[in-house]
This record gives structure tokens, sequence and C-alpha cells, in this order.
């Protein structure tokens, strides 16, 4: 992210003229994503250089080496000129190690030190939200959004995501609505905010619209890993609008996808029993059934199979 990138690069050309190669080395290596080489560097920059501290702790965070790297952050803590940015990093890991209290307290004790750090007010409203606390959430969210300037699109993506998650669980359909289409206009790439507003469409049975933003994330299917349950949600929004050429469609697709698929399975026996094409529909309780007898039990009870139980064919699979 752009203003994120140059946050850094002005920090670190403060840094080289005040320590020099060594430190620039270091740092290379880091941004490179070579951690171990980044850290075998800064061991190696005298320990009279505060600010070898800091690195090292944040190549102990990119390490998952969380202790360790609070370890060094703690050292890092006596500059004061970097204060603000190591509580920052605290309080993400401390939420890492399921230790929220102490996130909590160091996000807010960076945000005290420097209260326009834009990082700080982003970080501590996905822990709200993480708490459930959602109204605090939003707060933080539009405090990031008043620091904001011109920041890096991908990162104003994830906030409007963010705050929309927060509408979402208030049950504020609209403005997560509005909220996850704002994140979209920033980056149309977003593919959380697709999933998060193609189940928000379908649980709230805007079925049209679901069906275009489920498309959407299939089309990224090639890129990302992606939820293939999407075929079904797909099969089921065209079985509700009552467009059966559609639904067949995506149900098969997800049986390509899973076989035993069992809500698949039980939605297109369900169908064929309704349209009385025996065949198909003893063909997927077949299916079904071999992967889960339980669903005998539900068929039995189901009226739309009501009119096949005394066929023997029927019978002989349910038995």
């Amino acid at each position: 992210m752009k203003k994120i990138f140059l946050i850094n690069l002005i920090f670190l050309i403060l840094t080289l003229k005040l320590w020099g190669n060594d430190i620039n080395k270091g740092i290379k290596e880091f941004e490179r994503g070579n951690y171990n080489k980044a850290l075998n560097i800064f061991f190696k920059v005298s320990p009279s250089i505060k600010i070898r501290n800091f690195y090292i702790a944040k190549c102990y965070f990119k390490l998952k080496k969380y202790r360790k790297a609070l370890l060094y952050y703690k050292k890092a803590a006596k500059n004061k000129k970097i204060e603000y940015l190591v509580y920052n990093d605290m309080g993400l890991i401390y939420q890492k190690l399921n230790d929220t209290e102490r996130a909590l307290m160091f996000l807010l004790k960076s945000i005290k030190l420097k209260n326009n750090f834009f990082l700080s007010h982003y970080n501590l409203a996905n822990l709200y939200l993480f708490l459930k606390k959602y109204n605090m959430a939003i707060e933080e969210y539009q405090k990031t959004l008043s620091y904001t300037g011109n920041y890096d699109k991908e990162f104003l993506s994830n906030v409007f995501l963010g705050i929309g998650n927060c509408y979402q669980y208030l049950n504020d359909v609209t403005k997560a609505i509005e909220n996850y289409q704002l994140s979209l206009k920033y980056n149309k790439n977003n593919l959380k905010t697709y999933y998060n507003l193609a189940f928000l469409y379908y649980n709230n049975k805007y079925y049209d619209e679901a069906i275009k933003m489920f498309n959407k994330i299939l089309s990224y299917s090639t890129k990302n890993k992606i939820n293939k349950d999407i075929y079904f949600y797909i099969g089921n929004s065209y079985r509700i609008l009552k467009e059966y050429k559609n639904m067949e469609k995506y149900y098969k697709k997800m049986l390509k996808i899973n076989p035993y698929h069992k809500d698949t399975l039980y939605s297109l026996a369900s169908y064929y029993a309704l349209i009385d094409n025996k065949k198909n529909m003893l063909k997927y309780l077949k299916i079904l059934f071999s992967v889960d007898k339980e669903y005998k039990r539900i068929i039995l009870h189901n009226n739309i199979f009501k009119k096949y139980q005394n066929d023997n064919d029927f019978k002989e699979i349910i038995k």
C-alpha cells in the first residue's frame, strides 16, 4: 500500500542518515521478505544503536515468533521517537496471542502518543470488531478515515469493508451494503468484500444481486482459492427464483467438485421428486444415503416424497 510504503521509506531515510549501511542492508532484506537474513545482519549492528531492536522485533513478528518479538519491542520502546510504532505492533502481537486486554492497552497507548497515526486507529477498530463492540469499531474506522489524506486505495477498501462488517452484525443491511459498495469502489478486486456482500444479499433474499456477486467471486477462481460451495448457493438462489434450468446447472457444477455434497444431493432429489422424475430422484437419493443415512428420516418427513412411500423402488432404498 503506497502510503504505508511511503511512511516506511521516510523512516528508512531518517534511519540511514543516523545509522548507515549495516541497517540499510538489513532493511533491504526485510523488505524482500528475507527475515532470517535480515535478522543476521541486524544482530551484527552494535547494541548501542537502539533502532536495531525495533527491526529485530519486526523480523521476529514477521516470522511469527511473537514472544521473541515482544522482548525486542520492549527494548525498542526506550526510543521515544518510535514508541508509538512499537506499541502499535505490540498491540497486534497480543491480539494474535489472544490477549485482547493487552492488545487494547498497547493500541490505546500508541494513539495517546500519536493521535493521528492512522494504523493504530485501524488496528484498534479491527480489535473492537473482533470483540463485537461494533459501534466502537465504526468510530475508530471513521477516525482512520479522518486521517487519510490520499490513502492507498487498497487500504481504504479494507476500511470500508470493516465498517460494512460492523453494520452487517448490527443488522443494518442498508448501511452494510453501502459500505461494501464503497469498498469495491476503491478496490474492485477485494475478494473478501465480494464474499461478504454476496452472502449479505443471499441471507436477505436479494437473490438476483447475490447471484451477480457469487459469479464475480467465481471469476477469481483461477487466481485464488475460493469457497466452491458457492455453486450450491447460486443453484439455491435460482431454485428460489424458480429458474430451474439454471438451478440444475449450478447444482451439477457443485457435484462435479464434490460428488457427495449433501445439501446439493438433497436439493436435486427433492426437485426431481417434485417434477415426478423418479429415475433421477432415486439416483441422487442413493448417493445421499451412502453419505449420510440420517437423511432417510428427513426424506420420510418431507411431504415432497410422500407420493413415493408406497413405491417399491423407493421403499427399497429408504429401508
